[in-house]
């Protein structure tokens, strides 16, 4: 007789190994961290975590999702404070930044995620909610260029953000003219969202720090 597929088990198992994936990531790197590694930290067989996930690109963009998610639900309550949408644009954009100069593991994951396109369709679309509503085409196609540019600004591996402090405003600066503001309203806009988002920054990778100091090794194998 055929076993019983359980749903509420499934969904427990997927979010196990995705929590031991994700720390794996974040902890030691995407690009050196293979299926087989992930499943003997998981306690599994590198079978079971493909029943669950395609290859590591899903599980990726997984990732990708829960990260800049926390990043637009704090870009929302500035842009709501601001009463205006496209400061908290680049409130999100400002705290892809500062994830990326504070942990080189997340940097290479911002870079190989958003230069995917399950990846920057996710961070789009997180950019859309954020301005509130279906944008115009013309926007929208401002948007997809953005996002695009993003990685080239994640090049250097260095994460010495305090030695280079004009990079994020430069980040910042030419992101807001490819969104449609001249440069000098995109530099004003810089200046005060690196100053109002550094508040906030340590809060929004909360998440990510308890992730990181979480047991290391988790059997999923009976899951």
């Amino acid at each position: 007789m055929p076993k019983t597929v359980n749903p509420e088990q499934q969904k427990k198992t997927r979010n196990a190994l995705f929590q031991v994936a994700a720390r794996a990531f974040l902890r030691d790197g995407y690009t050196v961290t293979g299926m087989k590694a992930l499943a003997a930290e998981a306690g599994c067989t590198t079978g079971k975590f493909y029943c669950y996930y395609s290859g590591k690109e899903e599980i990726l963009t997984e990732l990708m999702e829960a990260l800049l998610r926390g990043n637009k639900e704090a870009a929302e309550r500035i842009a709501a404070r601001k009463k205006d949408p496209f400061y908290g644009v680049l409130a999100f954009l400002s705290l892809i930044r500062h994830g990326a100069d504070s942990y080189p593991n997340l940097r290479e994951i911002y870079r190989e995620g958003l230069s995917e396109p399950a990846g920057r369709a996710v961070a789009e679309q997180m950019l859309k909610e954020i301005l509130a509503g279906e944008p115009a085409p013309e926007t929208e196609l401002r948007i997809r260029a953005a996002v695009r540019a993003i990685p080239a600004f994640l090049e250097n591996d260095e994460a010495d953000r305090e030695s280079r402090p004009w990079e994020e405003h430069l980040f910042l600066t030419m992101l807001s003219g490819m969104l449609g503001k001249d440069p000098e309203t995109a530099g004003a806009y810089a200046e005060r969202v690196s100053a109002d988002t550094a508040a906030i920054r340590e809060k929004a990778y909360d998440v990510l720090v308890k992730l990181l100091q979480g047991p290391k090794k988790r059997n999923v194998k009976k899951m």
